[in-house]
């Protein structure tokens, strides 16, 4: 429905903010994350904050003490970590919207 509102350059706009912010978030925000809840999920915090067990980045998924992080719970986090991410970016991407639209609003008045 807001989409129908937009021209063809306000929507491109749009959905390279929305790849930018979920790129930027996947990669910043929610995959670090990610790795920190593997652990938790498979060893509990006390591994994390006092053994300093952490996830090495190779395929399979490893941890740092050598052993191959369980299937199930590698590919939940995972999943978990991109839908936290899409979710994130179109709300900011939203909120860019909302934003754009009440200053071009309040420029068009003062310009009238």
């Amino acid at each position: 429905m807001i989409l129908k509102q937009l021209s063809i350059t306000q929507r491109y706009s749009l959905g390279c903010l929305f790849f930018l912010l979920f790129l930027v978030l996947m990669v910043c925000v929610t995959w670090p994350l990610r790795d920190i809840a593997l652990v938790y999920w498979v060893y509990g915090s006390a591994a994390y904050h006092e053994q300093g067990i952490r996830v090495v980045d190779s395929k399979p998924t490893r941890f740092s003490n050598g052993q191959v992080a369980p299937h199930p719970a590698d590919l939940a986090t995972g999943f978990l970590a991109i839908f936290a991410a899409i979710i994130a970016a179109m709300l900011l991407t939203q909120l860019c919207y909302c934003i754009y639209r009440r200053c071009s609003s309040i420029s068009k008045r003062q310009d009238a």
